[in-house]
């Protein structure tokens, strides 16, 4: 017995002396990564943050880059940072001299077709093995996107980030206490816009009656399109007619759309120089109490029109579909909205490393740690990997009315610790809407105004949606080869042709003239290779 006792403690000491030597290497090993970290190189487009930075937070300093180095040994480095105006013309140089990052966000589809045309970037197949279950159940949820950037040997070439097609579909804002203190409705017409805005033009004395900039494309804060839609005019989207693709800016609804902008332009709503108006300009307007009246996608309902409330204090705002002619659905809704493809270049000696980073920007939004607050130097677009869920503004507002209609506001929704951060405004914000009294100064009511309250943006929106009051745009493929090349001379065209006619320069009837022009330019060829495409889907969506 006594000698089993010793073999045992014999045992006993070598098995925790090659613990030792064990963890003696292990932390050798540990100490030896630490000092020679794994380092991916990025790109940054330095542009305005959403939130304040901190003192001394930087691109190259801040909680994210930090982390990264402390928890997963991996040094992030940008191997350059420029604005946004010198941004893309840096890009370009770099893919022609073939000095590509690391990894990267590529935000224009012809720079990302270059990318693989070039061979120059991996396939994210076993990359996304490595996904945590968070960003997986992100990025697999919508199939058809995916699909958009398989190629035909099955290879995923991007991780897309992208939005629930419903976030860029335009509605309007309007003063609602100005409708009453005119003694007017909702306008659900042009022509009841045309009153309205006329009515609130005399009111205060502003130089344009409608906010509305010199941007034929996109669907930003009075963007012309946004105002085109109106009249079932979609510049910039495809638009099935007879079982063919059509792009709407040569549409015939869209010469409609600009003799009503040249009506608006005459009857003054539009200010004489509204080719000057851009963001700022018609933010500033309606900050300044001269413009109520906008279209614009669901966020300027916080960003904007939340902050208008908490400088001014006394204004009210509804949310609603945009006027519309008769028989015109409603704006336009992409079919897959891509906002950007991440991609990682061919030289990349670490792709895994790039995972870790995505997957630890994934566990910053589920978890919201205190590193992950932008008082502790967190800014979300310096932190060179970034991945939001899609749907997040879904599962907020569906998530928290759920809770709202129990009538506790007490209980928290079961919803990610980023956005339950939120859910503490929601007893203040409610008890405004229904009595009133002062809104917040900094607008932390605006999350509620915009995403969560049922007769809010988002839940307008939603509606529209519900009810098939929308246009869709069917065309979410690449740029084709005609686009990549005639793209940018086509728009610039239109957007100088359109302005001309809407202030009356040039007559409209000489859209037909520029009908043809922009079809031999380059939009018929543009025409047939995005109908050779829609040709090979199994099935086109319609709502």
């Amino acid at each position: 017995m006594k000698k089993r006792k010793g073999r045992s403690l014999l045992l006993a000491v070598l098995f925790t002396a090659a613990a030792v030597a064990g963890c003696a290497a292990d932390c050798a090993e540990r100490e030896k990564q630490k000092e020679e970290p794994v380092t991916l190189t990025t790109i940054l487009q330095y542009g305005a943050i959403e939130d304040e930075c901190p003192e001394g937070v930087t691109p190259e300093h801040n909680s994210f880059l930090d982390t990264a180095l402390q928890k997963l040994n991996i040094q992030i480095d940008w191997m350059w940072i420029a604005p946004e105006e010198q941004y893309k013309q840096k890009l370009n140089v770099a893919l022609a001299l073939g000095d590509i990052p690391d990894f990267m966000a590529v935000e224009d589809g012809a720079v990302y077709r270059s990318l693989l045309e070039n061979d120059m970037i991996l396939p994210w197949n076993e990359v996304l093995k490595e996904a945590n279950a968070t960003l997986k159940e992100w990025i697999f949820r919508d199939p058809e996107v995916l699909e958009a950037v398989t190629d035909e040997e099955g290879n995923i070439m991007s991780l897309p980030q992208y939005w629930d097609p419903k976030r860029k579909l335009n509605i309007m804002m309007i003063r609602k206490d100005w409708l009453e203190e005119t003694g007017l409705e909702v306008p659900e017409t042009v022509e009841e816009l045309e009153k309205v805005a006329m009515a609130f033009q005399e009111k205060t004395g502003a130089e344009q009656g409608i906010g509305l900039t010199y941007k034929v494309f996109g669907k930003s804060l009075g963007s012309m399109g946004g105002l085109m839609n109106m009249s079932g005019s979609y510049p910039g989207a495809w638009i099935e007619e007879d079982g063919e693709l059509v792009p709407g800016e040569i549409s015939q609804s869209t010469k409609s759309a600009l003799e009503m902008l040249h009506r608006f332009y005459e009857k003054g709503i539009l200010s004489k120089e509204f080719p000057l108006y851009d963001y700022d300009r018609i933010a500033r307007d309606v900050l300044d109490e001269k413009i109520g009246i906008v279209i614009a996608p669901f966020w300027e309902y916080d960003s904007l029109i939340g902050k208008e409330i908490a400088k001014n204090q006394d204004s009210r705002w509804v949310a609603v579909p945009i006027p519309v002619e008769e028989g015109v659905k409603g704006a336009v809704m992409d079919t897959v909205s891509i906002e950007k493809y991440w991609v990682i270049s061919k030289k990349c000696k670490h792709p895994e490393a790039v995972m870790a980073l995505f997957n630890q920007f994934a566990e910053f939004e589920e978890d919201y740690p205190e590193e992950a607050r932008p008082e502790n130097g967190f800014i979300w677009e310096w932190s060179g990997a970034q991945y939001i869920d899609p749907y997040d503004v879904d599962e907020m507002y569906e998530s928290f009315n759920a809770q709202i209609a129990t009538g506790d506001l007490e209980t928290p929704p079961d919803v990610s610790n980023r956005l339950l951060a939120y859910w503490s405004y929601g007893k203040g914000y409610y008890q405004w809407k229904k009595q009133g009294g002062i809104y917040p100064k900094n607008n932390e009511w605006g999350i509620f105004l915009a995403r969560v309250d049922e007769d809010g943006a988002w839940g307008t929106v939603r509606k529209l949606v519900e009810e098939g009051r929308y246009e869709q745009n069917q065309y979410y493929g690449l740029p084709s080869n005609a686009m990549s090349e005639r793209q940018d001379v086509l728009n610039n065209m239109t957007e100088e042709t359109f302005i001309k006619i809407v202030m009356g320069e040039t007559p409209v009837d000489a859209f037909e003239e520029y009908r043809t022009k922009w079809l031999e330019l380059g939009g018929q060829e543009m025409i047939e290779e995005v109908n050779q495409w829609y040709d090979q889907k199994e099935s086109p969506l319609v709502n």
